[in-house]
């Protein structure tokens, strides 16, 4: 079976740590990068098969993961895209069904939540917390 492959993009070393622990363990997933920051996230895809991202909105470097879900879906609309993030602002999940994430979850959901989410992100679903209703 061919594993999907995932690239992770948070700059908070903590939460990389974890969410590589969590996509480790999933036998169907294979961590195939874990980058620090948004703005070069596209350039990883030019040589490489990526099947899903898993990436943070923002970055303390200033890059924007909803400014590169944008470029990605541009250049690659097959890759799914899951923006996670730790903050609380109930306009996030719409921003990022704006910018064409296939989901949106928050950083502290546990390791079967993330892979509910992924397995049905992947399975051609779009899949949003509940504190969002796209408007499709």
């Amino acid at each position: 079976m061919q594993k999907t492959r995932v690239m992770l993009v948070e700059d908070d070393a903590y939460c990389r740590r974890l969410f590589e622990l969590y996509i480790r363990g999933f036998d169907a997933y294979e961590l195939a990068f874990s980058v620090k920051t948004a703005a070069t996230a596209d350039i990883y895809l030019v040589n490489n098969k990526i099947d899903l991202i898993l990436m943070d909105i923002f970055m303390r470097d200033g890059s924007c993961g909803l400014a590169a879900a944008r470029r990605i879906k541009k250049s690659c609309p097959q890759v799914k895209i899951v923006m996670i993030t730790g903050m609380g602002d109930g306009d996030l999940p719409a921003a990022a069904y704006e910018a064409g994430a296939d989901g949106f979850w928050y950083k502290d959901a546990d390791a079967a939540a993330l892979l509910s989410v992924m397995d049905r992100v992947m399975a051609d679903e779009r899949v949003f917390c509940d504190s969002f209703e796209s408007a499709s």
